[in-house]
């Protein structure tokens, strides 16, 4: 029995030396493996830190904690988890009925306002009056001329009323005016004279008996077609004619015989006119005819260096000795006044064709176009006399202007020195004056100055001298 007993526990004992045994060489070999991994790990870390020149080294894994990070869930050990232990690790669940949070109410303020007396600034504190109104209250723009939220502003940079602003800010505009000399045309705007003249004025004016512009004026100072035109306006005409005994005078109308013969038979008393001569008898004649009947001649005379022959010829010195002798010569009265010098005035248009004095001296002739206001043609002459005899001015002949043509036109002969030319003022022997002489397009007020029509003037400024 004892022996059973004996051996029962030496067995049981042997067993547990055994598991002792076993947990043991387990235990060892776990420390053995942990010995190697750290050995190894701290190798593999030697090796990191000696990589060679140009090897890449990999840097450490990122990880998160309690984030979602491209859908991937990051637990709180910062490890990945499903969706369930994010939110049993990181989503704060919020207890049911919780405790009110009761904030402390934020005082009220104010941005440039002025409340109970305060005044509170851009920044939403509080200011003096001097801050507030530096930093809040905007200064009023000021305007010239101009309309702002319905405020009318002056030319002064004041407010004024609607008349005030429209009296100084908006110019005022004319339709066909002529408004301190400056032309309004038919759309209200500034124009030269010729656009006035066409847009305004022309519109205006009605003819009688006229084709204007391809257009028939009949009698009636209405259009008409060339038909009507013809038959009211036309009549068979003649300039400075006889037919069937009716006298036609230069203006293509009937007149008296007397008229006729002052108009269209001009007719000239020992004058040379045109390279034609005129005899004492209002006839022309031959050169030889001429000199009989209208030359002064002298018989056995010298008269200023010509030697007159006994037949009232002019022959040379030594005939005239033959047939006169010697006797001394004598001085004849000499009359001789003319025109000379002509000079053109500054600012005169160009003429259509310029000044020129006649032949004989006497006369000169010039043709000048003015086709709008201001325009002007002005030249001067001298009036020398070059005769042995004194004179005085007997008369001066000059066309009269028209009523209407003085409206816009102004036509005078005066001294240079400004004077007028009277009667009796003198030109003694030797004596030169400058006289002026202008031609001008006055500057019109109104439509109603101009002309109605262009008009073809002969003007004409006669001085008639005698011997004082």
């Amino acid at each position: 029995m004892y022996n059973k007993v004996k051996d029962k526990k030496t067995e049981k004992q042997e067993n547990n030396e055994s598991r002792i045994i076993y947990i043991i060489s387990f235990i060892f070999v776990i420390l053995l493996l942990t010995v190697i991994y750290t050995y190894l790990a701290i190798s593999i870390e030697k090796k990191k830190k000696e990589v060679s020149p140009g090897i890449i080294e990999i840097p450490p894994e990122v990880t998160y904690t309690c984030k979602i990070v491209d859908g991937i869930y990051w637990g709180k050990d910062s490890k990945e988890v499903d969706a369930k232990t994010f939110d049993e690790e990181c989503v704060q669940v919020t207890p049911v009925n919780p405790k009110p949070y009761n904030p402390k109410p934020t005082p009220k303020t104010y941005t440039c306002k002025i409340v109970n007396g305060e005044y509170w600034g851009k920044n939403n504190t509080k200011v003096d009056q001097v801050t507030y109104e530096s930093e809040c209250v905007e200064k009023e723009e000021i305007y010239t001329c101009k309309i702002v939220n319905g405020v009318y502003w002056g030319s002064d940079g004041t407010k004024v009323d609607q008349t005030t602003y429209e009296d100084e800010c908006i110019e005022k505009t004319y339709t066909c005016e002529i408004v301190n000399s400056e032309y309004w045309g038919k759309d209200s705007t500034k124009v030269d004279y010729e656009t006035y003249y066409v847009d305004c004025v022309k519109p205006t004016i009605k003819y009688t008996c006229k084709v204007v512009d391809g257009e028939y004026w009949g009698k009636n100072s209405t259009k008409v077609d060339q038909t009507t035109y013809e038959d009211e306006c036309i009549e068979k005409t003649y300039t400075c004619k006889i037919v069937d005994g009716v006298y036609w005078g230069k203006d293509s109308i009937k007149v008296t015989q007397s008229q006729y013969e002052s108009e269209c038979v001009q007719t000239y008393t020992c004058e040379i006119v045109n390279g034609e001569y005129w005899g004492k008898d209002n006839v022309k004649v031959d050169a030889e005819t001429y000199n009989l009947e209208c030359v002064q001649t002298y018989t056995c005379k010298i008269v200023d260096g010509v030697y007159w022959g006994k037949n009232s010829t002019i022959v040379d010195s030594s005939t005239y000795d033959l047939e006169c002798g010697d006797p001394t010569p004598i001085v004849v009265p000499n009359w001789k006044i003319i025109f000379e010098n002509i000079v053109e005035k500054a600012g005169s248009v160009e003429p259509v064709s310029a000044p020129s004095i006649d032949t004989l001296k006497t006369s000169i002739t010039y043709s000048v176009m003015l086709t709008k206001p201001n325009e002007y043609y002005s030249f001067d002459v001298d009036i020398s006399n070059k005769g042995n005899m004194d004179a005085k001015i007997y008369d001066t002949v000059n066309t009269e202007l028209t009523n209407m043509q003085k409206r816009y036109l102004e036509y005078t002969v005066k001294y240079k020195d400004g004077n007028e030319i009277s009667e009796n003022d003198l030109l003694l022997q030797g004596e030169t004056k400058t006289i002026t002489v202008l031609l001008k397009f006055k500057d019109v007020s109104s439509a109603s100055d101009l002309p109605p029509v262009d008009e073809l003037l002969t003007l004409t400024y006669k001085i008639i001298y005698v011997e004082k």
